[in-house]
């Protein structure tokens, strides 16, 4: 992070990320749900449940606010949440 913030000028030169910004917006059946004050009150007590990281913690919150109950991942932590049902790829 430093490193980029002294060398600003090579972000012009990052497309892949970029790349991928676009690649995810142009799917066409894909919402993108806000976060809200309720979702961050939802993921501190999952933080305290799971004992998970913060953006663990938030994708519980927003996946149980919306109802989303399937989750495809390769990291075994989040076969502990119990209402998740975990894809491995």
């Amino acid at each position: 992070m430093k490193y980029l913030k002294k060398n600003w000028a090579i972000m012009g030169e990052l497309n892949k990320a970029w790349d991928v910004v676009l690649n995810i917006n142009a799917i066409e059946n894909l919402k993108i749900v806000e976060m809200t004050k309720e979702v961050f009150g939802i993921a501190l007590k999952y933080s305290k449940k799971y004992g998970s990281l913060s953006n663990d913690a938030m994708h519980f919150a927003i996946m149980k606010k919306h109802r989303i109950k399937n989750i495809t991942t390769n990291d075994k932590y989040f076969e502990r949440v119990e209402w998740l049902i975990v894809w491995k790829p």
